[in-house]
């Protein structure tokens, strides 16, 4: 087997291949950036054996294609001040290294941490993308964390108005991952449940704004999922 330095290896790294870029880039003194293709190609793998894991009926823990040593990394550096805490300690949960989840909840329940400083809407919507790529339940995952189901809701409805009012006639990704976590509440038999967690969420919104959504997926085909978002503007009302 060949054995070579770690600075032989980021000077092979950082050499442009064939007028290409190189697979490292440095940002700054000694910190260094993937090039783009390489992030994005390993992202879409890891989502590729993750979908295949989800039709093979193992949607508990998706998250297996994410090495150990990567777990180990972000439990030990990560800080809740990162804009993607949130974000870790949710796929931390649905993956077979929880610890980052229990130190979270831990945390929250000893009063280390605050719950307060992680509804905001970077890190909600980022829960709720990594519950979407995953096939979890978000309203579970909120619920689970103790964090703002309704401040989700309005945030979401907010990201979408401009599909609603037809300014967006080609939805950025954020809309159309956010017009999703929308479909998939309505998707839980519960959603027309007046005592259900996510049903007290969509009514505290303006009534017209959820009868919207519901014009809106049963006009992009969704028929079962847009009547129960009229139905939710409807028991809203009365």
């Amino acid at each position: 087997m060949n054995h070579f330095k770690i600075s032989e290896g980021f000077s092979w790294a950082t050499e442009p291949v064939h007028g290409a870029s190189a697979c490292l880039e440095e940002v700054e003194n000694g910190k260094f950036r993937a090039f783009d293709y390489l992030v994005d190609f390993v992202q879409a793998q890891a989502r590729s054996e993750e979908d295949e894991q989800r039709e093979g009926g193992k949607g508990g823990l998706v998250l297996t294609s994410v090495p150990d040593d990567v777990w180990h990394t972000i439990l030990h550096n990560i800080r809740p001040n990162d804009p993607q805490f949130l974000n870790c300690v949710s796929a931390s949960a649905m993956s077979p290294h929880p610890g980052l989840a229990l130190m979270f909840k831990n945390g929250v329940k000893s009063g280390v941490l605050d719950i307060s400083e992680f509804n905001s809407e970077g890190q909600l919507f980022g829960l709720a993308q990594v519950c979407l790529r995953a096939g979890i339940c978000v309203v579970c995952q909120m619920l689970t964390l103790g964090l703002d189901l309704t401040l989700l809701v309005k945030m979401l409805i907010e990201i979408v108005e401009p599909v609603l009012d037809g300014t967006d006639v080609e939805p950025t990704a954020r809309r159309r991952d956010a017009m999703q976590v929308l479909h998939s509440f309505a998707e839980d038999e519960h959603f027309n449940d007046s005592d259900a967690p996510i049903f007290k969420a969509i009514a505290s919104v303006d009534p017209e704004k959820i009868a919207a959504i519901g014009a809106f997926m049963t006009a992009i085909g969704a028929g079962e999922v847009g009547r129960r978002w009229e139905r939710a503007a409807e028991q809203s009302i009365a």
